[in-house]
């Protein structure tokens, strides 16, 4: 897409036609098991509140579309169609990792949940837990891949794109703030701070618009790998500390780095 020209609003709608095709995907499901979907039976004042509840999350959903897009957007325009391969090459092995946080999460949540209803102590222990999984996991997969970067490039996509085995170096290490992000979203959702998650993404947007704006005529390509770790930290981490809500998340993130107990005030 990149490529060919097409400009972040058009991630923007392939992000809204694979939330339909999803949601078409789950209809037949819940079909397939005997689920009814007439109008007749729908319970509308459940779907206004859903509605309502959840604007915000799609808002949230399609910031992080733009702030993870935007780079090769701007590489494109800054530098041109080459210069984006090159560093596209990179991205597309740093992000294949990215579904690993989300599975875990995912599976782990209602443990979560359960452990709110039963003890607040518990509930921070098990975030603080999660965190620290997290930071440990992301750890593990960016430390070799850092030091193995040239070669993994050079095997999936040749000499010709050798360069990116730098920009995989760099960019590998924003995984780090999104296994985090990740597991910070789990306490989003749990406080119901549906605005906060809002906030945060259109924060990371505008961090990685103002960092590659200034990182790539300084830097290259480079500085749009810099640019990416620094935006994913100030979204995903850095945020949670201005805001009194978030403050105690923040602290489990710091305490999950250097593997500390969760002791929140």
């Amino acid at each position: 897409m990149i490529l060919n020209g097409f400009g972040v609003f058009a991630f923007i709608w392939v992000g809204l036609i694979e939330s339909f095709i999803s949601l078409f995907g789950y209809s037949l499901l819940y079909k397939y098991h005997n689920g009814s979907l007439s109008v007749l039976h729908a319970n509308w004042k459940r779907a206004q509140t859903l509605l309502r509840d959840s604007w915000m999350l799609l808002l949230s959903g399609l910031a992080v579309i733009v702030y993870m897009r935007i780079d090769q957007i701007m590489i494109g325009q800054m530098m041109g169609d080459e210069a984006v391969g090159v560093y596209t090459a990179a991205v597309k092995i740093s992000e294949v990792w990215y579904f690993i946080p989300m599975t875990i999460a995912s599976s782990i949540f209602p443990a979560i949940l359960k452990a709110k209803e039963f003890s607040q102590k518990l509930y921070l222990e098990r975030l603080s837990l999660l965190h620290s999984f997290m930071f440990l996991l992301a750890l593990m997969i960016a430390i070799p891949m850092t030091f193995l970067s040239d070669p993994i490039i050079q095997m999936f996509f040749g000499e010709k794109f050798s360069e990116a085995g730098v920009i995989l170096a760099i960019h590998i290490w924003a995984g780090i703030f999104v296994f985090l992000g990740v597991a910070s979203s789990r306490y989003y959702l749990t406080e119901n701070l549906p605005k906060g998650e809002l906030y945060k993404s259109i924060s990371g947007c505008l961090a990685n618009i103002v960092l590659n704006y200034f990182l790539i005529p300084l830097y290259g390509i480079k500085g749009a790998a810099i640019a990416t770790v620094i935006s994913q930290f100030i979204a995903s981490t850095l945020f949670n500390l201005f805001f009194k809500r978030t403050r105690e998340i923040f602290f489990i993130q710091l305490e999950s780095v250097f593997f500390g107990e969760c002791s929140v005030v």
